[in-house]
């Protein structure tokens, strides 16, 4: 069981309140979180994911139990958001490749890569550089990347965007995927369709 408690969270700029006081618990399979631009919906993703830091307040993660540590959930976790790019004068296979070096999950090498690449079916774009890639390309590839190693929780920051419609299908195969007990997904949206595969809807 994947759970999530944040209690009294404050985020701010040097003076502009961005987050104040926020208090929510989830055991959901998809949390979503919505808002206008300008809410605050990737900063709390990235507090979420412990890519940014809260200025006050607690997030605690759970995986059966069991507290995860900020580098526990960094290993459980995946991140897929339009404005993570990946390196432009590598291939796709290569910028995965090195994706799960920097995981060190070297043992996934091969097929994990293919398998992956063919259900978001991108699988003819492996040889091609990234930075010769369409905008709805890139999007695919950064949620191939996000989905590798397998991981508990999934962070999706506006997945849907510069997506076709058989792009936005895919995201909602993806979520539905992960409603299993021992996953979770975090996505940050204003988009109509996404927010109602959201179990639980924190509005900002």
């Amino acid at each position: 069981m994947i759970e999530l408690e944040v209690t009294s969270l404050y985020k701010h700029y040097e003076k502009e309140n961005v987050i104040s006081d926020l208090s929510f618990s989830s055991k959901s399979s998809i949390l979503g979180i919505a808002g206008v631009n300008g809410s605050g919906k990737s900063t709390l993703l990235r507090c979420l994911s412990g890519l940014l830091k809260a200025n006050r307040g607690k997030i605690v993660w759970k995986l059966d139990d069991k507290i995860l540590t900020k580098s526990t959930l960094r290993n459980h976790s995946g991140y897929a958001a339009p404005y993570v790019e990946l390196y432009e004068e590598l291939t796709v296979i290569e910028n995965l490749n090195f994706i799960l070096k920097l995981r060190s999950a070297e043992n996934l090498y091969g097929s994990i890569i293919d398998e992956t690449l063919k259900e978001a079916n991108v699988l003819d774009l492996s040889d091609q550089f990234y930075g010769d890639l369409s905008t709805g390309q890139r999007q695919r590839v950064k949620l191939v990347s996000a989905l590798l190693h397998k991981p508990n929780i999934l962070f999706l920051d506006e997945p849907g965007s510069n997506l076709d419609a058989e792009g936005r299908e895919l995201i909602e195969i993806i979520l539905n995927k992960y409603r299993e007990p021992n996953h979770m997904v975090v996505l940050a949206s204003n988009i109509e369709q996404e927010l109602q595969l959201c179990d639980q809807i924190i509005e900002l």
